[in-house]
């Protein structure tokens, strides 16, 4: 809270991006364990307002959860702090009630990034499948104020409005293994056209 986001953010994603770079970063970086810690409960505090905090949290913090996500996949692993409590507030989030709201739909969106991002690195092997059995049964119910033709990836006062047009969802889902991190930062909204192109797919069995 001490740092500007604009601040906070830089840091979180020079010291995650550099793990998946440079071999000898994530070593160092795991050997500064007040330093991760602090990164975690940074990505733990904001990660909750993106997933349960108000409708103006959720809305400001959703465009971040692929960074936060990131940090959890490059920097946790259990024994550490804070990747737990995302890890049950994520699934339970996935778990519960079924709305239309753009709200909820955000909502719903930074969960399963989060999730995605820390239930391959849950120990236990029947807690990653029940994990895994979460995500492959989300449902991403559409927002009753989205038209069909268009959706906004995101919609905030700080990054403006951003409208896709939804037949380029296909193109966009095969981008991220192809290009790989190097696109990192138009790769965040993978996970929401993966639940929007849901919409037109049979559901889960």
């Amino acid at each position: 809270s001490y740092l500007p986001q604009r601040s906070a953010v830089t840091a979180l994603f020079a010291c995650a991006y550099a793990t998946a770079l440079i071999p000898e970063a994530l070593p160092l970086l795991m050997s500064e364990k007040a330093a991760v810690e602090e990164m975690l409960a940074y990505a733990e505090a904001h990660a909750r307002k993106a997933i349960a905090g108000s409708e103006s949290e959720v809305a400001e913090e959703t465009s971040w959860s692929w960074l936060y996500a990131l940090v959890f996949e490059r920097c946790w692993s259990p024994g550490l702090p804070h990747g737990d409590a995302i890890l049950e507030l994520s699934s339970e989030a996935l778990r519960g009630s079924k709305e239309n709201s753009l709200n909820h739909a955000l909502a719903l969106t930074a969960a399963t990034t989060l999730l995605a991002a820390l239930a391959p690195k849950v120990e236990s092997d029947s807690d990653r499948a029940n994990l895994f059995f979460v995500l492959w049964k989300v449902e991403l119910r559409k927002p009753s104020s989205v038209v069909d033709a268009r959706f906004s990836v995101s919609n905030t006062e700080s990054l403006g409005d951003w409208k896709r047009n939804r037949l380029e969802e296909y193109e966009d889902l095969h981008r991220v293994p192809r290009e790989g991190l190097g696109r990192l930062c138009e790769w965040r909204d993978a996970i929401a056209l993966f639940l929007l192109a849901k919409w037109r797919g049979p559901g889960p069995p």
